[in-house]
C-alpha cells in the first residue's frame, strides 16, 4: 500500500515517528508538509520505504489558507493508492487534495479535530460540503468530532488520534529521576495561551502549592503565546517559579521525568475545546502523574488512576490536588500501561493501517 500524507503538522516528530512505523509494517508512506511552520523547520528525509518531502506552501494567514502548489507533482511521481489529508475540511488544502484525488481517481481521507459546531463563513462551509462529499472516511480526533462529523451527514467516521505516542522515547529514565534536584517540581508543557489557563497555574500556586509545601518549584516549559509575560512578571520567577522557552521534541523526555507532577488545565472556550492534550500521555508514559481540568477530550484519553481531574476554572481544587499528588510520591506506572494499551504507536498506526486498507 502505498499512502501520501499531507497538512501542516505531519512533518511533526509525533506524526512523523508513526507514519516511519506504519512504512516498516511493509508499506510505501510519503509525508508532505510545510518546509517551515511556527518555530520549526523540516528537511527532506528518507529511510527504507518512508518519505518526508518538505513542501512550500501558498499561504495566505494561517492553516486554514493555504496549499501546496507542487502536491499535483508528487501525486503524479509517487502515484499512490490513498491520499490522506491532516486538515480541517473547511480548509483551503483540504479542498485541494480533495480535487486532486478526484482527479487522480483516488481514495480520499480527510481529518478533524473539531469538537464545537461552529458556523463557517459561505465560502468555507462550501469547501467544507465539497471536501466531505468526496472522502470515503473522515478521521475525527475525539468522539465530540465524530458526532459533529455524522450531524452533517457523514457516515463513515473514524474515531481517532493524529497519531500514537512513542512508549519507547517517552519511558521512566531512572538515572533522571535519581538525579533529580531536592525540589518537588510542578511542570507544565505546552503553548503559553489563556486557554491553556496559565493564570489558572500561578494561582493555584500562589493560593495552594507553596504555602503547603516548602520544597516546591513551579516550571513552564513552552512558548507561543502571551501568557509569558505573566510568568515572567511573577514575584518568584527566576527563584521557585521557572521558565524554559520551547524545546526540541526529543528533549522533551528528559523534562517530564525531571518532574513530579504535570499540571494541564485547559479550559473551554467559544471557539475551542481540548482536543487530545498530547503532553498528558507523554506525561503518563515516563510515570509522572498528571492533574487536569475536565476540559474536552482530556478525559476520553487518559482517563485512568495516575490521572486526576478538578472541575474547569476551580484553581483552589487544581493547587490542592497537585499538593495531594506530591505528597504521595505517586508513580503512574498504571498510567503508562493505559498509554501503551490505548495510544502507543503500534496500537494507532496499526488502527490506521486497518482503516487505509478498507479503502485500497
Amino acid at each position: 500500500m502505498k499512502v501520501l500524507v499531507a497538512g501542516h503538522s505531519v512533518n511533526h516528530p509525533r506524526q512523523r515517528m508513526m507514519w516511519q512505523w506504519i512504512a516498516e509494517q511493509g508499506h510505501q508512506v510519503m509525508v508532505c508538509g510545510p518546509q517551515r511552520w511556527g518555530d520549526e523547520e523540516y528537511k527532506r528525509f528518507r529511510s527504507g520505504s518512508f518519505t518526508i518531502l518538505p513542501q512550500p506552501i501558498a499561504s495566505f494567514r494561517h492553516a486554514f489558507h493555504f496549499t501546496m502548489p507542487l502536491l499535483l507533482d508528487v501525486i503524479e511521481q509517487f502515484q499512490p493508492d490513498v491520499l490522506v489529508c491532516f486538515e480541517e475540511p473547511p480548509s483551503v488544502l483540504a479542498y485541494q487534495c480533495s480535487c486532486l484525488a478526484e482527479m487522480f481517481g483516488l481514495p480520499f481521507v480527510v481529518f478533524t479535530w473539531e469538537n464545537l459546531e461552529k458556523i463557517h463563513l459561505p465560502l468555507y462551509s462550501n469547501i467544507e460540503r465539497h471536501v466531505l462529499s468526496r472522502a470515503e472516511i473522515v478521521v475525527a480526533g475525539n468522539r465530540e468530532a465524530a458526532r459533529i462529523m455524522r450531524l452533517k451527514n457523514h457516515v463513515n467516521v473514524a474515531v481517532l488520534p493524529q497519531s500514537g505516542l512513542n512508549g519507547e522515547m517517552f519511558k521512566p529514565l531512572p538515572t533522571v529521576k535519581v538525579a533529580k534536584r531536592k525540589r518537588k517540581r510542578v511542570l507544565y508543557v505546552g503553548r503559553l495561551v489563556p486557554e491553556k489557563d496559565i493564570e489558572g497555574i500561578l494561582v493555584a500556586w500562589d493560593r495552594v502549592i507553596k504555602k503547603e509545601l516548602s520544597d516546591v518549584e513551579l516550571m513552564f516549559v513552552g512558548g507561543r503565546g502571551e501568557e509569558e509575560k505573566k510568568i515572567r512578571a511573577h514575584p518568584d520567577f527566576g527563584k521557585t517559579v521557572l521558565l524554559q522557552p520551547w524545546v526540541k521534541y526529543d528533549q522533551l523526555p528528559s523534562i517530564y521525568n525531571e518532574a513530579d507532577v504535570v499540571v494541564y488545565p485547559s479550559l473551554d472556550t467559544k471557539e475551542w475545546s481540548e482536543q487530545w492534550g498530547a503532553v498528558c500521555g507523554e506525561a503518563l508514559l515516563c510515570e509522572v502523574p498528571v492533574v487536569a481540568n475536565l476540559s474536552g477530550a482530556l478525559p476520553e484519553y487518559w482517563k485512568c488512576e495516575d490521572t486526576f481531574f478538578v472541575a474547569p476554572g476551580d484553581r483552589e481544587a487544581l493547587g490542592w490536588k497537585v499538593v495531594e499528588v506530591l505528597k504521595a510520591n505517586r508513580l503512574a506506572k498504571a498510567g503508562r500501561e493505559h498509554v501503551l494499551k490505548t495510544c502507543s504507536i503500534p496500537v494507532i498506526g496499526e488502527r490506521y493501517i486497518k482503516l487505509l486498507r478498507r479503502l485500497v
